[in-house]
């Protein structure tokens, strides 16, 4: 990162180091907790535009500035990329622990016509097994206005006040609260509106808040971050 503080106006650049040195948690998650706030070093990528730290300057422009000098090396994938439901279901690549089976009924005749020929003679009131496939190319988390977060130390930097947008107030304190090390009761989440979230924001803005409240501890000084 020392390139990134050579440019005018940075004042620091933080990584998953910097949340270690305040004794924070650096994993994030809203069920499994499978995210890093930012990526350690040699860990694997799981992910296009994965956060690993951030720049802090004066301005937008020499922020930029810094995040662009940052040299980042890595290798090439050893296994294909999962990116589409039929890739995962190739690398059979399954999140096993939100796997779940709904059983109701009549469990006798759901076997029995399993082993009825579908050529048999049906009437009303038999059960029918309909199969298929179906794939739509609309988006679930596309949301009207980007993900921004302001946040501000107090009390001695003891205190966090977080404003931003966000359709999960609770998971933005915890997470903000837990990278920090801070008590969450000394967390304050303000959400004067939301816009356009369709669930896009209910999980994917905790990130940036969670990186602009380690940012303003470390500095003690209000941290913005909008997304572009």
């Amino acid at each position: 990162v020392t390139p990134a503080l050579e440019v005018p106006g940075v004042q620091a650049v933080y990584t998953y180091e910097d949340i270690a040195k305040l004794g924070g948690n650096n994993h994030l998650g809203p069920i499994m907790k499978d995210e890093f706030c930012f990526l350690p070093v040699g860990e694997k990528i799981p992910m296009v535009n994965q956060v690993l730290g951030i720049v802090v300057a004066e301005t937008l422009d020499s922020a930029e500035a810094g995040a662009r000098a940052v040299k980042v090396v890595m290798k090439a994938p050893e296994e294909k990329i999962v990116v589409t439901i039929d890739d995962a279901i190739e690398a059979t690549s399954y999140y096993e622990s939100t796997r779940h089976v709904m059983a109701r009924g009549d469990q006798d005749m759901l076997a029995k016509l399993e082993t009825t020929p579908s050529d048999a003679t049906m009437k009303t009131g038999d059960l029918v097994v309909v199969e298929g496939s179906f794939s739509c190319g609309g988006q679930d988390h596309f949301y009207l206005e980007t993900n921004s977060s302001v946040a501000v130390p107090s009390d001695s930097d003891t205190n966090l006040t977080i404003y931003c947008s966000t359709q999960a107030v609770t998971k933005t304190q915890k997470f903000c609260a837990s990278t920090t090390n801070t008590p969450e009761s000394k967390v304050v989440i303000r959400m004067k509106r939301m816009g356009g979230g369709f669930g896009g924001k209910e999980t994917r803005s905790v990130f940036a808040s969670c990186a602009a409240a380690v940012a303003a501890k470390l500095c003690c000084k209000p941290v913005r971050v909008t997304l572009s």
